[in-house]
């Protein structure tokens, strides 16, 4: 998640940081052990190694920007069904407006 000001006014830099962010995250999903034991050590969550490496194997680690925009739809719906949201919000309309497309193809 990047401030739509930052994404607007410099794009490039960006960019630069959504790729090494998704380069980052497919690492840790390529060293589960790893991240869980840096993790703990860092005390970046709470838990053990082994606990928190239960966690991560439920998770993906495959970021994309590609139809981001549209995985939003769902979880902006549930935030209008719980209340989070109003319930006239136009949902495909406040995807566009958070959604910025940055140019990445991976």
């Amino acid at each position: 998640m990047l401030n739509s000001e930052f994404a607007s006014q410099d794009p490039v830099t960006a960019g630069k940081l959504v790729t090494a962010w998704t380069e980052g995250a497919r690492w840790a999903g390529a060293n589960l052990e790893e991240t869980a034991q840096i993790e703990s050590s860092k005390s970046y969550v709470a838990g053990k190694p082994d606990e928190i490496l239960q966690v991560l194997k439920t998770l993906t680690f495959d970021p994309s920007p590609k139809g981001l925009r549209e995985s939003l739809l769902p979880g902006i719906e549930k935030y209008v069904k719980t209340g989070f949201l109003p319930a006239g919000v136009d949902v495909p309309a406040l995807a566009d407006k958070v959604f910025v497309d940055l140019g990445l193809n991976f």
